[in-house]
């Protein structure tokens, strides 16, 4: 064995040496691209997770998610998606009808409307006047006023507020800038009182009207005189709302309208020329001249429009809100209908312009342009009986009118005996409305909140007489 070894060794020491270099080398370059090239052997190196920056990668993201979400709702909405359907309107709230009594004493009942005593009405309000001595005026049915110097009455639009005017003579002592003379002379003294209060003295003065806030309105005379072209000289006058001066002429004023609050006005004066011209103002604002043959009805609204009705002739027939035949209707200067026919047309003129008449002989009613036939009720009145009497009447809203015929007819009662009794047909806005009207009632609209209230004023009427039944004699 020992041998052995020597033998080799000897060999070995006798071999070649070999330059392994080389080899080295290519195996340090091998282990080098080993190393370079392993995540792609082996995969990426893993390393621990960084939990803060992959949160706040995360929130992040959710923050952006959230906006863009709002931007597209935001966007389609704006864009892409279309309203809701509106509610269908509510219907018309129906129509309210309201009876009130008119009341004075015992007296009244006996007297005639129109002749011995007249009637203002406002919403659930009125005042009585009695012209036939002893004068006197009731308010809501009790007297407020008796004297035989009651000169005129007036109610405001809301019924609230009344306003009467006395009169007496007062004499004056007055020297004369020429002469140097004094001068005793006569003055006609006028007395306003206000709610029962006395408000306050004018000379030569006539009320007219009252606002809903309790002013009076009257027209006063200066005593300066216009020399005019046909005769009279005209009288220089002046309205006051109160205190307040609201209008001055020299030819005298023929008449004058406002809204319920004053603020609004209308009046007509003569002209110096002719006879045949009013004189027109709104507001202080001179118009066209009117044609004082033919204006038959003017009237203005709470926002200053004006309403004028011409008529070129006038009708046989009666009823409320008759102005006559072959018309023509204007708002604000400009002519809106003209009617062959017979015309009636309501006393107001409701908001956007909105006016409401009846065409008599075409048996329609109009409301602006806007036309429809009277109903089945109207129209058998109107043919049966040609005295059939006639009303129509408007909110000032303008959204109702009422309209009216009325006549006496004959019933036969339960035992076969006859009698003639009043009847009223009344439809709001062309429908028939059922009423207990069995006498001549008046009837308006109301105002304000009563706006859609349309109230009926009774009139007094006698008490029936009750004959006494005489006792059957015993047998």
């Amino acid at each position: 064995m020992i041998g052995g070894n020597k033998k080799k060794n000897a060999a070995s020491a006798t071999a070649p040496k070999v330059d392994l270099s080389g080899v080295n080398a290519h195996q340090n370059d091998l282990a080098a691209g080993t190393q370079f090239n392993q995540p792609i052997i082996s995969g990426p190196e893993n390393k621990p997770p960084q939990t803060k920056a992959i949160a706040k990668r995360v929130g992040l993201i959710l923050v952006v998610v959230l906006i863009l979400s709002g931007l597209g709702t935001v966007i389609y909405s704006a864009f892409f998606k279309k309203d809701p359907a509106p509610p269908p309107p509510p219907p018309p709230p129906k129509p309210v009808l309201t009876s009130i009594e008119i009341k004075g004493d015992q007296e009244l009942k006996s007297l005639k409307y129109g002749d011995d005593y007249t009637v203002q009405v406002a919403n659930s309000s009125y005042l009585v006047q009695v012209i036939r001595p002893p004068k006197r005026l009731f308010y809501n049915g009790k007297e407020v006023y008796r004297g035989e110097d009651l000169t005129s009455a007036v109610l405001s639009s809301d019924g609230k507020h009344w306003a009467l005017q006395t009169n007496r003579q007062e004499q004056r002592s007055k020297r004369d800038e020429n002469t140097k003379i004094l001068q005793n002379t006569m003055v006609d003294v006028s007395t306003f009182l206000v709610d029962g209060q006395k408000w306050g003295e004018r000379d030569v003065a006539r009320l007219v009207d009252i606002t809903n806030s309790g002013e009076p309105n009257f027209i006063q005379r200066t005593g300066k005189q216009t020399p005019s072209q046909y005769g009279l000289p005209l009288e220089e006058e002046v309205i006051y709302s109160g205190e307040s001066k609201k209008f001055e002429t020299s030819y005298g004023i023929l008449s004058y309208q406002m809204s319920d609050d004053g603020s609004d006005w209308l009046a007509t004066t003569a002209n110096p020329s002719t006879k045949d011209v009013f004189d027109f103002f709104v507001n202080g604002v001179k118009k066209d001249s009117l044609d004082a043959r033919i204006i038959k009805k003017i009237s203005i609204d709470e926002d200053g429009n004006y309403l004028l009705g011409f008529c070129q002739q006038n009708a046989d027939f009666g009823g409320v809100g008759l102005i006559g035949k072959d018309c023509q209707i204007s708002v604000n200067g400009k002519t809106r209908t003209t009617i062959a026919g017979t015309v009636y047309l309501a006393d107001v003129l409701g908001a956007k312009e909105t006016y409401a008449g009846i065409d008599r002989e075409l048996r329609q009613s109009f409301s602006k342009n806007s036309r429809l036939d009277l109903i089945l009720e109207h129209r058998k009145d109107m043919e049966e009986d040609i005295a059939t009497v006639l009303g129509i009447y408007l909110n000032q809203s303008g959204d109702k009118y009422a309209l009216t015929t009325s006549r006496m007819v004959e019933t036969t009662k339960n035992d076969g005996t006859k009698e003639v009794a009043y009847r009223l047909y009344l439809s709001i806005n062309s429908e028939f409305i059922e009423n207990d009207v069995d006498s001549p009632s008046l009837i308006k609209f109301g105002s304000g909140e009563e706006d859609e209230t349309l109230f009926i004023y009774e009139i007094p009427k006698p008490d029936p007489v009750v004959t006494p039944v005489a006792p059957t004699p015993a047998s």
